[in-house]
């Protein structure tokens, strides 16, 4: 069994990254997106990682999502029309 220094422990990192993805996420969210841009945010950065079959899952998801709000948003813009008179 070798030196363990304090901090380099795989659970150390894992629990670093993870803060350091919160803050980011924490950051993006002061900037008030609304939630199709959090789903255009999403998409985005799932075409960077490293494993080509984790991205096109999360890009088919982001967008089977973002087209379910278009619909739903444009379902609400005609109802409205259709009160408006």
């Amino acid at each position: 069994m070798g030196i363990r220094k304090y901090g380099t422990s795989n659970d150390s990192m894992v629990a670093k990254e993870s803060e350091e993805a919160r803050e980011i996420v924490s950051k993006i969210m002061d900037l008030g997106p609304s939630q199709q841009m959090i789903l255009y945010i999403l998409h985005d950065l799932s075409q960077n990682l490293e494993r080509p079959e984790n991205s096109r899952r999360l890009v088919s998801l982001c967008t089977e999502i973002s087209d379910e709000l278009e619909k739903k948003s444009t379902l609400t813009q005609k109802k409205e029309l259709i009160t408006d008179f």
